[in-house]
């Protein structure tokens, strides 16, 4: 996964990112001002709308999103400090 902070575009965006790094399972793109993250693919074995129900969103196999909330913002914290005590 690849995530960067987008405000707009998201789409133009994701699709860019996910043509420039196809290693990438897919692109995460967070709005904190909107308090909403959108999910891009260009894989056929990725299923982005499963991820964004996880966190009750919704959208297609290519293109989905979210909103975010506290309980998700605790969740990537968490696993952002978890990943960097690895390093």
């Amino acid at each position: 996964m690849g995530m960067v902070l987008a405000e707009q575009y998201q789409s133009e965006l994701g699709n860019t990112l996910n043509e420039l790094h196809p290693e990438l399972d897919y692109i995460l793109m967070v709005d904190f001002d909107n308090k909403k993250a959108s999910l891009r693919t260009i894989h056929d074995h990725v299923d982005v709308a499963v991820i964004a129900k996880k966190y009750n969103g919704g959208g297609h196999k290519s293109a989905a999103g979210f909103p975010i909330g506290e309980d998700v913002l605790q969740e990537w914290m968490s696993l952002y400090l978890e990943y960097r005590d690895w390093e």
